[in-house]
């Protein structure tokens, strides 16, 4: 074999190792940015989350369109920051799920929680105040299938 066909191999070999050290950084940084929303997405629902716990301490809600006098006659202010807080805490598992952050028997465990959360008809007043604030997707999620509420027994 000649020299110049060493030399043609050699920088061919270089070419690839490049292309491939560039996946490799690009892949990295995708990681990372995903990362870093998750990691937004956490902070932002902990900060919701810790409001609406100060809330229940107080005995304090927020006033709710269309709900007469602050609480209905089934739940307190408290019963209500508390189905708050557990909506945006699933909104946020469910981000993680989905950005791969939450294992799937995990997530199996949250998805249960939720189904059981959106059968308490007494309180989907709270879900259908609550879920312009929710992302559309988990939306979706809570939605999807037969409405336990609807149902006549």
């Amino acid at each position: 074999m000649k020299f110049s066909d060493w030399k043609d191999i050699a920088e061919l070999v270089g070419l690839v190792a490049i292309i491939a050290s560039l996946l490799f950084v690009g892949l990295q940084l995708k990681q990372s940015h995903e990362i870093a929303l998750a990691t937004q997405y956490q902070s932002r629902a902990e900060a919701t989350m810790n409001l609406h716990l100060a809330s229940i301490e107080a005995d304090w809600l927020a006033p709710i369109p269309g709900l007469r006098n602050g609480i209905n006659d089934e739940i307190s202010a408290r019963d209500i920051n508390v189905f708050l807080w557990l909506w945006i805490q699933f909104d946020n598992h469910y981000y993680q799920y989905q950005s791969g952050f939450l294992e799937e028997s995990a997530w199996q465990a949250q998805l249960r929680n939720i189904r059981e959360l959106y059968s308490f008809c007494d309180a989907r007043f709270v879900y259908e105040w609550r879920k312009k604030g929710l992302r559309s997707k988990f939306v979706e999620l809570v939605e999807l299938g037969e409405d336990p509420c609807l149902i006549p027994n």
